[in-house]
C-alpha cells in the first residue's frame, strides 16, 4: 500500500499529545450516533420549551438608615454613646437568615402550599386564584414531617384522596386524622377543571423557611448607597411579592426588638432594685418617725447652722457613695453565674467612659451570640469563640469596675475627712441631736438612690416606647416579566449537548481503547520502519492467496517483496527473513506463507520454515504429511536436510519444511548443532529462507533463530496488538535485539469506525489507483460525499 518508511523519514510525536483535529476526524466515523444524539437533544428542548412553567423575578428595595463606613474617631464615639451605625453587610446576612424567614412564614401562614396537577405540569396556585385554600390544616403535630391531601375531580363530584382512602368531598366538612385535622372548603365546584388533581401540602416551618431563604438574594443598589435590593425568583409572582413585603416589615420589627433588649433588661434590673431600696427607705423613715415621737426632739438653730455645713459635705459623700453603689450593682450582676450571658444594664449613669464602652461592647457580643445559637447551636466553634471573648470582656469589665470603685473610694475618703472636721465644730451638740442627724442622713441617701433609680427607669421606658427600626421599604415589592431562558438559547444548549456528549463518548472510547487502530498511532509509539501494510482478509483459513493471482492482497505482498530491496543485500544467496510477533493471532503464519509465495513466483528459489513448533500451522495450511519427515525429527535425529524438504504444490520455486506434531522439548531442539547445519545447507541451495517463528512476547525461540537471519519482520495487527506492545518493539529496535528490524502491519481496515488511515481514506490516494481498477474490489474505495467535502485527500506519513 504505502512505500517503505525508514527511521530517517518517520514522524515521531509525543505519546501524551492531544490532537483535537484527530479526535474530530475519528468522530466523523460516528456520524449516525451524532445525528441520533442531536435529534434527541432537540426533541427534549422542544418539549421543555412547550411545557415549561414561566419563572418571574420579584424584588423590593430596603433603605438601611444611618448605614455607612465610620472613621476611627466616629467609631469610638459611637461605642461610648451606644449609637454605632449598622454594618450594611451584616444587614444583608440578616435579611437572608433562616430565622427572619421563619417569622415571615408564621405571619403569612405559608406552611400550606396548593398545587394544580395537570396531565403534564404541576402548578402552584395562590391568591387571587378561586381555588386558594380549598383545604385548611389544623391541629398539626409538628414532628418534622410533611402532610398532603389530594382532590380528584371526577364527573360525579370531587373526591378527597388521603392514603388509600377516597371520600367524596362536601363543603365545610372537618375531617380528623391521627396526625392532624383538615377542613374541606370547596365553595364553587365549577372552578375545578375536570380530570385534574389538586393537592394541599403542609410542610414544617423550618423546611418552608429554609426553601424561601435559599432563594433570596440581597445586594447593594450601588457602591455608595445604603439601599439594599432584595430579590427572588418564583413561578408564583404574587406569592413572592407577599413574602418580600412581609420580610421587609419583619426585618424592621426585628431591629426594633433588638434595640429594645437593653432597655427592657435595664427596666427589669431597676424594678428588682427598687423593691429592695423601697424596703430599706421605709425602714429608715419609720425609724426617724419613731425616734422623733419617742424623744420629742428638735435641733437648735445653732446646731442647725452647723449641720447645714456638714450636709453640703454629705451631698458630696452621697454622690460618691451612689456611684460606688452602682458599680457594686454592675459587679454583682456580672459575677452572677445565672446571668453569665445576659445583657448588662448600660444606662444606669455610670460616670466612667471606659466602663461604659466595655459594657456596650459586651452587650453587642451577647446579642450576636443569641443570634448564632438560633442557627448554629452551642457546640459550634464560632459560638465557642464568642463565649471566650465574652469571658474575657467580663474580666475587663470587672477590672474597670474595681478601678472605678477605687477612684470613688478615694474621693469619698477625701470628702469624709472634711466632713469629720466639720463634725468637730458641732461636738457640743447633744448626743440625741447627733443621733437624729445620722438618721436623717441615712434617709436622704436612700431617698436619693430611690429617686435616681425611678428617673433611670423612666428614661429606659421612654427609650423603649420611642424606638424605631433602622430600615424602611422604599416601595412595595414588584414582579417583572418571565426570566426563563430564551427559546433560541435553549436550542443552542441542546445543540451543544447533542454534539458535545457523543464527542465526549468518542474521546472516552479512544481513551479506553488500548489497541492499535491508526497508522499515526503506530508512528507515535515506535520508530521501527514500516515495510508493508496488509489489508483485512475475511477468510479465517491460513492459505496462500498472494501467489500468481491478482487482487489487492497479492499486490500488497508484492509491495513488501519490492521493499525488501532496501533491507537485504543485493543479489545475496540465501537471504534469511525471520517473521515474528508479540502474541499469537497477529497473523505471522499468514504473512509468512504469502511472502514466501510472492518471492517464489519472482523466479527465486524460496523455502518456508515452520519453526513455531509449539503451535505448528504451516503444515496444516500446506496440508503437509509426516511421511517426508519434519523439522523436529531432523533436529533430534540424523536425517539429512534433503529428506525433510518438500515442494509446495502449484509453485515450482517454493519449498517448505514443516512441523507435523508438537515436540516435548522445542526450546532444547533449537540448541542442537544440527540447526546450524540446516541453515548452512539452506543458504547454499536457496535464494530466500522465510522463517515462521513463535511469538517473541511468549518464548525466546525467535531470538535464537535471529542469529541466522538477515532481516526481522515484526507483525503488528491493527485492532488487535496492544499499544504497550509497541513500546517493547521500540526497545528492541533501538537496542538492536533483532537484526535489521522492520514492521508489517496486518489486517488493515481502510473503512469504518476504526479505519487505519482515518476518516475518508481512499486506497488510490497512495498508489495512484483504486479498488475498481481490475482487482476485484469494485466500489470499495469510493469516498462518501461528506468525506469529499471535509477532506480532499489524506497525505500519508512516510
Amino acid at each position: 500500500m504505502a512505500a517503505v518508511s525508514t527511521k530517517k523519514t518517520i514522524i515521531k510525536e509525543e505519546e501524551s499529545e492531544f490532537s483535537f483535529r484527530e479526535l474530530l476526524m475519528k468522530s466523523l466515523n460516528y456520524l449516525p450516533m451524532f445525528a441520533i444524539f442531536l435529534g434527541v437533544a432537540l426533541i427534549i428542548a422542544y418539549i421543555y420549551i412547550h411545557f415549561q412553567t414561566p419563572v418571574y423575578s420579584t424584588s423590593i428595595k430596603v433603605l438601611i438608615k444611618n448605614a455607612g463606613k465610620e472613621s476611627n474617631e466616629d467609631q469610638v464615639l459611637s461605642e461610648l454613646l451606644n449609637t454605632s451605625k449598622p454594618n450594611i453587610y451584616n444587614e444583608m446576612e440578616v435579611l437572608q437568615s433562616h430565622q427572619l424567614m421563619a417569622r415571615v412564614v408564621k405571619t403569612q401562614q405559608l406552611n400550606t402550599a396548593y398545587y394544580s396537577i395537570g396531565k403534564v405540569n404541576t402548578i402552584e396556585v395562590y391568591e387571587p386564584d378561586p381555588i386558594k385554600r380549598f383545604l385548611v390544616f389544623s391541629n398539626i403535630k409538628d414532628s418534622g414531617r410533611s402532610y398532603s391531601i389530594t382532590l380528584q375531580v371526577k364527573k360525579d363530584g370531587i373526591y378527597i384522596l388521603h392514603g388509600e382512602n377516597a371520600v367524596k368531598a362536601t363543603n365545610q366538612t372537618t375531617i380528623h386524622t391521627p396526625d392532624f385535622d383538615y377542613l374541606v372548603n370547596i365553595i364553587n365546584p365549577e372552578d375545578y377543571k375536570p380530570d385534574y388533581q389538586y393537592q394541599a401540602v403542609w410542610r414544617p416551618t423550618d423546611a418552608v423557611a429554609g426553601g424561601f431563604a435559599g432563594s433570596i438574594s440581597v445586594s447593594p443598589l450601588s457602591k455608595y448607597s445604603s439601599v439594599l435590593v432584595v430579590s427572588t425568583s418564583s413561578q408564583v409572582p404574587r406569592k413572592a411579592e407577599v413574602i418580600l413585603n412581609t420580610l421587609a416589615a419583619e426585618y424592621n420589627s426585628y431591629n426594633i426588638e433588638q434595640s429594645n433588649k437593653i432597655a427592657e433588661n435595664t427596666i427589669r434590673f431597676i424594678d428588682d432594685r427598687l423593691i429592695f431600696i423601697s424596703g430599706e427607705l421605709n425602714e429608715v423613715e419609720n425609724n426617724l418617725k419613731d425616734f422623733k415621737v419617742t424623744n420629742s426632739l428638735n435641733i437648735s438653730a445653732e446646731g442647725r447652722a452647723e449641720t447645714d455645713i456638714a450636709k453640703d459635705l454629705e451631698i458630696k459623700l452621697d454622690d460618691q457613695e451612689l456611684q460606688m453603689n452602682i458599680a457594686d450593682m454592675v459587679s454583682s450582676y456580672i459575677n452572677n453565674p445565672k446571668r453569665r450571658y445576659e445583657l448588662v444594664p448600660s444606662n444606669l449613669g455610670i460616670g466612667d467612659a471606659t466602663l461604659s464602652a466595655l459594657v456596650s461592647g459586651y452587650n453587642a457580643d451577647v446579642i450576636k451570640r443569641d443570634e448564632l445559637l438560633k442557627t448554629l447551636g452551642e457546640k459550634n466553634l464560632q459560638v465557642k469563640a464568642l463565649e471566650t471573648a465574652l469571658d474575657d470582656s467580663r474580666s475587663r469589665i470587672m477590672e474597670s469596675v474595681n478601678n472605678v470603685k477605687k477612684v470613688y473610694t478615694d474621693a469619698y475618703n477625701a470628702a469624709h475627712r472634711q466632713y469629720e472636721t466639720s463634725l468637730n465644730k458641732i461636738r457640743s451638740i447633744p448626743a440625741k441631736e447627733k443621733q437624729l442627724l445620722e438618721i436623717e442622713r441615712q434617709q436622704g441617701i436612700k431617698e436619693k438612690l430611690y429617686l435616681y433609680l425611678l428617673e433611670k427607669r423612666e428614661e429606659s421606658a421612654v427609650s423603649r416606647a420611642a424606638a424605631v427600626g433602622n430600615s424602611e421599604a422604599v416601595d412595595r415589592a414588584s414582579s417583572g416579566g418571565p426570566i426563563n431562558l430564551k427559546n433560541s438559547n435553549i436550542y443552542l444548549m441542546a445543540i451543544f449537548a447533542g454534539l458535545g456528549l457523543p464527542l465526549l463518548i468518542v474521546y472516552l472510547m479512544d481513551l479506553l481503547n488500548d489497541r492499535v487502530t491508526t497508522r499515526d498511532e503506530i508512528l507515535k509509539f515506535t520508530e521501527t520502519p514500516i515495510i508493508g501494510e496488509i489489508s483485512h482478509f475475511a477468510d479465517k483459513e491460513r492459505t496462500i492467496i498472494a501467489g500468481k493471482t491478482r487482487g489487492i492482497l497479492p499486490e500488497q505482498f508484492r509491495i513488501v517483496r519490492t521493499n525488501l530491496r532496501y533491507f537485504l543485500p543485493k543479489d545475496k544467496k540465501g537471504s534469511t527473513i525471520l517473521i515474528t510477533s508479540t502474541m499469537p493471532g497477529e497473523g505471522k503464519t499468514f504473512v509468512s506463507l504469502n511472502l514466501a509465495a510472492v518471492l517464489s513466483v519472482s523466479g527465486k528459489k524460496t523455502i518456508l520454515l515452520g519453526f513455531d513448533m509449539r503451535r505448528p500451522k504451516i503444515g496444516v495450511a500446506l496440508k503437509a504429511s509426516e511421511a517426508a519427515g519434519d523439522l523436529p525429527g531432523f533436529l533430534a535425529g540424523d536425517i539429512s536436510p534433503e529428506k525433510i524438504i518438500r515442494q509446495v504444490e502449484g509453485y515450482e520455486s517454493l519449498y517448505a519444511i514443516t512441523t507435523s506434531f508438537v515436540p516435548p522439548n522445542p526450546a532444547e531442539l533449537l540448541l542442537s548443532d544440527r540447526l546450524k547445519n540446516l541453515f548452512d545447507y539452506l543458504k547454499i541451495n536457496f535464494d530466500y529462507i522465510v522463517i515462521d517463528s513463535p511469538p517473541l512476547g511468549i518464548v525466546s525461540d525467535a531470538k535464537v533463530l535471529s542469529e541466522y537471519a538477515d532481516l526481522s519482520l515484526y507483525i503488528v495487527r491493527q485492532r488487535f496488538t496492544q499499544r504497550k506492545q509497541l513500546k517493547m518493539l521500540e526497545t528492541m529496535y533501538k537496542e538492536k535485539k533483532l537484526p535489521n528490524l522492520a514492521m508489517v502491519v496486518n489486517d488493515v481496515k481502510v473503512k469504518g469506525i476504526r479505519s487505519y488511515y482515518g476518516y475518508g481514506y481512499a486506497y488510490g490516494g497512495s498508489y495512484g489507483y483504486d479498488y475498481s481498477m481490475g482487482y476485484g474490489y469494485h466500489g470499495a474505495g469510493k469516498r462518501p460525499w461528506w468525506g469529499k467535502l471535509l477532506k480532499k485527500g489524506v497525505r500519508q506519513k512516510v
